[in-house]
């Protein structure tokens, strides 16, 4: 679907990263509550990540709660984000790349999964 690089303004303490619009305006869910709404993606070993998805000014969009994510996996500035969709209007799933490596560390996202197995996915 889409990746993000990450940047300085990216890695804050709170595991917020700026999703630009073109991104979230073409492959997220719509977001019109200033508050946000709750945005769930699975990784690779089939942890479901609960993140919080809302706007700023400005059309500037922004995606919490992804600290516990970043320091579990290492990832730091010029790290890629990866999401994707498994199926349409289903579960979405994140990876990474490292910036570091030559060779790419990207954890490949290959899950098959029953649509049930994440309910609150579907809510």
């Amino acid at each position: 679907m889409f990746e993000k690089q990450l940047t300085a303004g990216d890695i804050h303490k709170d595991g917020s990263i700026v999703i630009p619009s073109k991104y979230a305006e073409a492959y997220l869910p719509e977001v019109s509550d200033p508050h946000g709404i709750p945005f769930y993606v699975v990784d690779d070993e089939i942890n479901e990540w609960h993140l919080r998805f809302h706007f700023l000014l400005n059309n500037v969009y922004v995606l919490d709660g992804l600290k516990e994510y970043m320091v579990s996996n290492k990832l730091q500035q010029g790290d890629t984000l990866a999401f994707s969709q498994l199926i349409p209007d289903g579960p979405y799933a994140i990876g990474f790349k490292k910036a570091s490596t030559k060779k790419s560390s990207r954890k490949v996202i290959r899950v098959s999964i029953s649509i049930n197995y994440f309910p609150s996915m579907l809510a």
